[in-house]
């Protein structure tokens, strides 16, 4: 064969290469297209009867997600291995699997707890971060490659509004626990005063110790520039063991909780003082602040 249409025979085959490169290119793409990523998924709870719960949650251990056919469509998700992840709605990710192991069998993804999918973005443990989104809202996505594309994934939106855990009262009794209250007045760093409690029968022994701030200034507008509202417990007199320091009183807290270590007791206490940790550092400012109560747990017996 030497020509046609009127060209020679290697510009024939040339020309012939060049027409099966572009075939090629133009099936390319079709080729990924050539698979419809049917079907949708849903959240739901372990019962695995609720379709879309979305809102009823109050812990993120409560989230189960399924799949399979969508708006009454026969055709349920492509079987197959499945890679998961967690985001806010923003897409900041929270979490997602290490690997592709949500599986899709006979369109259907079989009621897979979520948190038990993925590990936490913040530092690798089971589950996913908590969300920073004010309604408690997050997203779901179900994805077939771990690129998570958008194009690839089947996403559903869910909130959880996580229940507060029962307030713990430091002040209040309980088995092995001294409490000592004080009698309301301020510490001020400027001052060397202390608020002493005697009386008391404090057996030798290894506490654990709480403490446990007041300030009314949560309403303050402007704030108060006060960071050093902080204060120590000293058993018995000067020189006598000392409790760790509370931390500083939030701007926008009236009250502060907060276990501060252990202390050891080598002998029977009966006295102690609440003494503001920077005690005669003033006079820079008040950073006045008043304890409230100090919290013993024995942790020897």
């Amino acid at each position: 064969m030497s020509a046609i249409i009127g060209l020679p025979a290697a510009r024939w085959v040339v020309s012939l290469v060049i027409l099966a490169m572009g075939l090629v290119a133009w099936a390319a793409p079709r080729a990924a297209e050539a698979a419809p990523f049917h079907g949708a998924i849903y959240t739901t709870t372990d019962a695995c009867t609720t379709v879309n719960e979305n809102v009823g949650y109050t812990s993120k251990l409560d989230v189960f997600l399924n799949g399979g056919p969508q708006g009454g469509s026969p055709r349920g998700l492509p079987d197959g291995n499945y890679w998961v992840r967690v985001t806010e709605p923003n897409g900041t990710v929270l979490g997602e699997s290490t690997s592709a192991n949500a599986t899709v069998s006979g369109g259907v993804l079989d009621c897979d707890r979520l948190w038990d999918l993925v590990m936490k973005e913040s530092d690798g443990s089971q589950g996913y971060d908590d969300t920073s989104n004010n309604g408690g809202e997050y997203k779901a996505w179900l994805c077939q490659t771990n690129a998570f594309s958008p194009s690839s994934c089947k996403t559903d939106n869910f909130k959880v509004r996580e229940e507060a855990p029962t307030p713990v009262d430091a002040c209040a009794p309980a088995p092995n626990r001294i409490v000592v209250f004080f009698g309301g007045e301020q510490l001020i760093m400027s001052s060397t005063q202390f608020i002493e409690e005697t009386g008391l029968n404090i057996p030798a022994g290894t506490y654990s110790v709480t403490l446990r701030s007041f300030d009314d200034h949560s309403g303050d507008d402007p704030p108060q520039d006060q960071d050093f509202e902080q204060w120590s417990v000293r058993f018995g007199t000067a020189g006598g063991p000392e409790s760790g320091v509370i931390s500083d009183l939030p701007d926008n807290l009236d009250e502060l909780t907060e276990n501060v270590g252990e202390v050891e007791l080598l002998t029977d206490i009966t006295s102690l003082r609440a003494v503001h940790a920077l005690s005669g550092q003033g006079p820079t400012g008040p950073e006045s602040v008043t304890p409230v109560c100090v919290a013993l747990d024995r942790v020897d017996d």
